[in-house]
């Protein structure tokens, strides 16, 4: 399942497509966000999310590992 999964969303990302949805990214798909979001907006992302959960209560390691 991870094979096919990995193959669509590379086609999707190669159509200029995003990997997320209406909920986001997700567990199932984080691994594959590189496809659809630069390193800078990822580091955003990692930043913003220290700014609102300092602690890492939230979710922790779920879409931005450490």
């Amino acid at each position: 399942a991870e094979e096919v999964t990995g193959a669509v969303l590379h086609l999707v990302a190669a159509h200029r497509g995003t990997i997320s949805s209406e909920h986001g990214v997700g567990r199932a798909k984080a691994p594959w966000l590189p496809l659809s979001r630069t390193p800078e907006e990822i580091v955003a992302m990692r930043r913003i999310k220290a700014a609102l959960d300092p602690a890492g209560l939230l979710n922790p390691g779920v879409l931005l590992p450490a």
